[in-house]
């Protein structure tokens, strides 16, 4: 009794219980696959003979893989020997073209290979790009043979299945980026007549689109970042890797906390849709600012197939993380190796969204500029604020998130250039740069603490601020000319020449406020306490009582902020329960 059967022979599904779903691939009027010869492609003879004799086989023995719909499958022997036509690995390869699971693009040179749920062991209506087959089916560097990407690209082009869109796609409607001309291209919306519709897209939702669901979407993203840039920038990153024109933008939100960085990762990670497509990294590792360790070295083949890689919590970035940053964000070949084998070439295929709440320094160029997309986020909600947002993306996942990035893309193409330093987390370094620079419009070394050369070399990009030379008096009314540090970036240092401005401000309010009338009402108050003998401290409700009932100030409100001044400004101390007067 034979356990094979054919897969050019047999046309119905093994067993009534549909176990062996679809048994017959569904090559285009049932015909027979023709390798072409191409120039300098690979000799077509041993893959011709693969597709032509390769069977579905139930004898546990005689199976040298098991496909995407749980069916063994015998790879057929070079005639005469024990040895397989192909290696395992590219036998399935072309097992998954012979059943229309690896397909090529709209522009006849890109393959996608279906999406796999191994939660749930099923096929998905979505397709991931392909840059290399050899990392894509993990095919052992000794056994690599030259051009089998090209070979499967020239046959897909000759089979009449429908080509797969590089495009997003909702029930009866996607959006894709249309091409006018080689150079001249825009993202836009299909009408539900368009036949494309019909056919495969690299990303589907199965819900309809839903104007009213991107608009809500539209507003939770708003409550999530501090303006209208900030929110153009995250509404955008969604839909980024299927339509932007070329792969280029990495997006790094900044926020310190409570403001939804964390929420938006778990819903991607979690979306039957955009799951198989999303993954997260370790800065530290994809990043090496030295010899890359083995560890390392895997890292990048984490990215191959994807479409978003989410960094979550991010370590500070610097200069010495910008050479990887940069060929991960534009997609240029980069090496990797698994381990014990040999490196292989891969192209990073997912949009990188780095979240952190460290200080980053990106930069100081147009090229950046255009290349990094920054998000500042609001900080400080609480989970009575969140339990909405909680709900509305259980109930709709993030399909309304995607439909809100496609109508931003439809009405424009660039992002905004959004500043994310925060004047509230400086280093020692950067306050006295930032301090010298606000107060007589230049540092020198002398104004500034002993520092790590590259640290401070961040810093100064991070801050705006360059070499230049200035004019100064010197101690005997002479000039001279010096080297020193002045602001470059104007737009950089706008958040630290604030905290500078605001810290000056509080000091002389903190200086002004010994002599204030409030410090002589509440001498006169404390006076009175002691003269009848009634001690020497009072709590914050009482002196608070006393401000408020004599008018000296408004509201217990303000009064709370007048007594901080006085204890700032030594008039007043305080043990954590009680003032007594010091000055």
């Amino acid at each position: 009794m034979s356990y094979d059967y054919n897969v050019n022979q047999v046309n119905t599904n093994y067993g009534g219980d549909g176990s062996w779903r679809n048994a017959m691939p569904p090559t285009p009027e049932n015909r027979r696959i023709v390798v072409p010869m191409i120039a300098r492609g690979v000799p077509p003879q041993r893959i011709q003979e693969f597709l032509d004799n390769a069977v579905v086989s139930m004898n546990p023995s005689a199976v040298d893989f098991v496909d995407s719909e749980s069916r063994g499958v015998h790879i057929p022997l070079i005639e005469g020997t024990k040895t397989p036509v192909l290696p395992a690995e590219y036998a399935e390869m072309w097992w998954d073209v012979k059943n229309g699971w690896l397909r090529v693009g709209d522009d006849d040179k890109t393959l996608y290979r279906r999406n796999f749920d191994e939660n749930e062991g099923v096929l998905k209506n979505t397709y991931k790009k392909v840059t290399s087959v050899e990392a894509e089916y993990e095919v052992p560097a000794k056994k690599f043979i030259k051009g089998m990407k090209r070979e499967a690209a020239a046959v897909l082009k000759t089979l009449s299945f429908p080509r797969v869109h590089a495009g997003i796609q909702f029930g009866s409607t996607a959006f894709i980026r249309e091409y006018t001309s080689d150079t001249e291209s825009c993202v836009t919306q299909l009408p539900a007549e368009d036949r494309r519709n019909l056919e495969p897209f690299e990303v589907h939702f199965d819900c309809e689109f839903d104007a009213k669901l991107a608009a809500e979407a539209r507003r939770w993203i708003e409550w999530m970042t501090v303006d209208e840039k900030s929110a153009d920038n995250l509404a955008r990153m969604f839909a980024t890797p299927v339509l932007e024109r070329h792969k280029a933008l990495t997006f790094i939100g900044y926020g310190r906390g409570r403001n939804g960085k964390g929420t938006i990762v778990s819903n991607m990670m979690d979306d039957p849709t955009t799951a198989a497509f999303t993954t997260t990294f370790n800065s530290r590792i994809m990043f090496p600012t030295g010899s890359p360790s083995t560890i390392q070295e895997q890292a990048p083949l984490n990215l191959v197939g994807k479409l978003w890689a989410f960094e979550p919590e991010c370590a500070p970035i610097g200069s010495a993380q910008m050479t990887a940053l940069k060929a991960l964000s534009t997609g240029d070949s980069i090496t990797a190796r698994r381990l014990q084998q040999q490196s292989v070439n891969v192209n990073n295929t997912a949009t990188l969204v780095i979240f952190t709440n460290e200080s980053v320094c990106l930069p100081d160029t147009e090229a950046g500029d255009r290349r990094f997309v920054n998000i500042r986020f609001k900080d400080g909600h609480t989970d009575a604020e969140f339990a909405p947002l909680w709900a509305f993306f259980n109930k709709y996942g993030v399909a309304p998130f995607m439909m809100a990035s496609c109508l931003l893309w439809l009405e424009s193409e660039d992002p905004h250039v959004v500043n994310i330093n925060d004047g509230d987390a400086m280093s020692e370094y950067e306050m006295a740069l930032a301090d010298a620079i606000v107060t007589k419009g230049y540092a020198t070394r002398e104004d500034l603490p002993t520092w790590n050369v590259k640290a401070a070399e961040d810093s100064r990009t991070r801050l705006g601020v360059g070499m230049g030379r200035e004019r100064i008096v010197n101690p005997d009314g002479s000039t001279s000319s010096v080297r020193c540090f002045k602001v470059k970036n104007e737009s950089r240092f706008a958040p630290f020449r604030a905290r500078v401005l605001g810290d000056i401000a509080k000091a002389n309010e903190v200086a002004d406020a010994a002599d204030s009338a409030i410090a002589e009402v509440v001498r006169k108050t404390f006076k009175n306490l002691q003269d009848m003998k009634l001690g020497d401290s009072a709590d914050f409700a009482n002196l608070a009582y006393w401000l408020t009932a004599n008018g000296t100030v408004a509201d217990v409100e303000e009064a709370k902020t007048e007594i901080d001044k006085l204890v700032a400004a030594n008039v007043l101390a305080f043990d954590g329960k009680a003032y007594t007067l010091v000055g």
